[in-house]
């Protein structure tokens, strides 16, 4: 109160005498140019955001794609997400928001807040609903952009890793779906990864893959793209899942994202996974 009555006071003496305004502190300062995009890039989610089975989490592929000046990427996830969705969900946005981020990627946040076994009497729709309302909220705490996915359809997945009775009723998915789009289409700074549209592309087999060379498949397989509980995604599977993120990401964001950069081919070369893509041997199992 004291600084308060202090300031107020010279900003008096300085309209009675004449005499030039203090200067205000630069947090307070209106026009401050905000942080670039990149420039403190967060991490936040389950098994898909940690690298489960493949040992690359998005923020070591973030690292690798990231070509501009930026602190490191901050890694926030847990292989345990699906156990306490709502209370997890909090604790990693409150440590999210301390690294007071410029860029949040979210990609698989919400999952288990739509998946997940239903333990209420309310009903299938009513209680997924009810979670994913949590989630959403939880990312409007976020001041910055996020970039968050939407709920692949992941029936098949290996029931001792993913039960049926966790996954949402094709009708429900849906509606969910709609909710986490519909709560995005009026916020600029958040851009929706179409995780369900990219799922069901690769399951149908039109997810090709870029620049392949002559001999080597040209369509990224489930086989290819998956470990052996057809849920998480192989090294390869996770370089060209980050490789269409990127894509979007600068898309969206424009010259703010003109720093992000990942050539998965020239990635895989690299890493030695081309036999991958051949199927001369499988590849890793996550075992």
């Amino acid at each position: 109160m004291k600084n308060r009555n202090t300031l107020v006071l010279a900003l008096l003496s300085a309209l009675v005498l004449g005499g030039s305004a203090p200067v205000l502190p630069a947090q307070e300062a209106p026009g401050k140019v905000p942080a670039p995009l990149l420039s403190r890039v967060a991490t936040v989610g389950a098994s898909l955001t940690g690298g489960f089975g493949n040992t690359l989490p998005l923020s070591t592929l973030m690292e690798r794609a990231i070509t501009e000046d930026h602190t490191r990427v901050l890694r926030c996830f847990t292989f345990l997400f699906f156990q306490r969705p709502v209370a997890i969900g909090a604790r990693q946005i409150d440590r999210c928001r301390k690294h007071q981020p410029t860029l949040v990627l979210a990609v698989d946040f919400l999952f288990w807040y739509g998946y997940g076994f239903v333990f209420s009497r309310k009903g299938e729709r009513a209680f997924r609903f009810e979670r994913l309302e949590k989630g959403l909220a939880q990312l409007d705490r976020l001041a910055c952009p996020i970039v968050v996915g939407d709920l692949p359809d992941v029936t098949g997945a290996h029931p001792w890793m993913l039960s049926p009775y966790q996954v949402p009723s094709p009708e429900v998915q849906k509606a969910l779906n709609e909710r986490i789009h519909a709560w995005a289409a009026h916020k600029p700074n958040v851009l929706v990864v179409p995780l369900a549209d990219w799922v069901r592309g690769l399951k149908t087999g039109v997810w090709k893959i870029p620049g392949s060379a002559p001999g080597r498949a040209s369509v990224l397989t489930p086989e290819m793209a998956l470990i052996w509980d057809r849920l998480h995604p192989t090294r390869v599977g996770a370089l060209f899942l980050t490789e269409k993120l990127v894509a979007l990401v600068r898309s969206h964001f424009g010259d703010r994202a003109q720093g992000l950069k990942l050539d998965a081919m020239e990635t895989i070369r690299a890493m030695g996974l081309e036999t991958c893509l051949r199927g001369e041997e499988p590849a890793e199992t996550g075992r």
